[in-house]
């Protein structure tokens, strides 16, 4: 069903918890083509040029792969000399700078720090003459979040929280990260999941500084499942957030209207996404607005998630988002 503007959800302060959960009408994605099989985690994508970049997440290369408006092949692999993929799981762009989020910590492991790279886009990335080319100069900051970068270590079941995100967007002067919360313990006594926000200032972006510096707190959010991914529409001043249901891994996209504006932000609800048994790990806007999804490789992959009797191949999906 389609929910009338006055069930929106209005950021009103920091304190509050807003809900996201407000049902709006199911979206059916159609996909664009099977990405290239050396492509396995898509944890990030991006539109740049006519078209798409995205990389492998924990275990990948520090490389960037370009594939053509269908997805149908990779054309292209942008490496960043010296860097490394800790486990990248983001992709953004704003004021002409791409942004490499080297944000996620799925096993709780004890990483010193974790890290955003930034790299200018016209000299590396529009007009390719080569198949393969190297980045040779690239901004880094280093953070942790409040009280490190992992929590104490303990059975998974009793985790309260990862220190892990696998969401960025860049929103004006911010780097603006959402967690992925383990739901069946973060906040179990409420039975919801929950997303905390935190943001990093863009002036943190010098050149290789070696300082590690504190993200700051910046709210939470209840949200229907772990989140996966994030992308901010500067036009429409509209942030999605992509990840799969708890306990069903129905993919679903929340929309939130107005985030750039702290005081008035409205979370108009969350869409169903009827590409079910994909597990949906980045997203981005592209042409005539829509909304763009790539999901991760699960073929070979001996298990039974939700509902699901059969996995996906890596693909990217496009919706059209009222």
């Amino acid at each position: 069903m389609v929910i009338v503007a006055m069930a929106c959800t209005t950021f009103r302060s920091q304190a509050q918890t807003p809900d996201t959960r407000t049902p709006l009408a199911a979206l059916k994605p159609d996909s664009s083509g099977v990405m290239s099989p050396v492509i396995l985690g898509t944890s990030g994508l991006v539109f740049v040029d006519g078209t798409f970049w995205t990389h492998d997440d924990a275990g990948g290369c520090a490389v960037l792969y370009r594939i053509g408006d269908t997805s149908k092949k990779r054309t292209r692999e942008l490496w960043l000399r010296g860097a490394a993929n800790g486990d990248w799981e983001d992709l953004a762009q704003a004021a002409g700078q791409i942004y490499i989020a080297d944000i996620g910590n799925n096993t709780d492991t004890a990483r010193p720090y974790l890290r955003v790279y930034r790299f200018n886009v016209s000299e590396t990335m529009h007009k390719p003459k080569r198949r393969s080319r190297w980045v040779e100069e690239y901004g880094l900051v280093r953070f942790v979040f409040p009280g490190g970068t992992t929590a104490k270590r303990m059975p998974l079941k009793d985790l309260k929280h990862t220190w892990n995100s696998e969401a960025m967007a860049v929103v004006g002067n911010l780097i603006y990260l959402f967690t992925k919360e383990n739901c069946d313990s973060a906040v179990v006594a409420r039975g919801e999941c929950i997303t905390r926000i935190y943001t990093l200032d863009l002036a943190n972006f010098t050149g290789m500084d070696k300082d590690t510096l504190t993200v700051v707190y910046a709210g939470e959010m209840i949200v229907d499942g772990p989140i996966t991914g994030a992308a901010y529409n500067q036009q429409r001043d509209r942030l999605a957030l992509v990840g799969n249901k708890h306990r069903t891994y129905m993919p679903f996209v929340t929309i939130i209207d107005n985030f750039s504006q702290t005081g008035s932000r409205m979370a108009l609800g969350t869409h169903m996404l009827s590409m079910q048994c994909a597990q949906v790990e980045a997203a981005t806007w592209g042409p005539g607005g829509a909304l763009y999804l790539s999901n991760e490789n699960e073929l070979g992959k001996e298990r039974k998630v939700g509902s699901c009797d059969k996995l996906a191949l890596p693909k990217v999906w496009r919706v059209q988002v009222p």
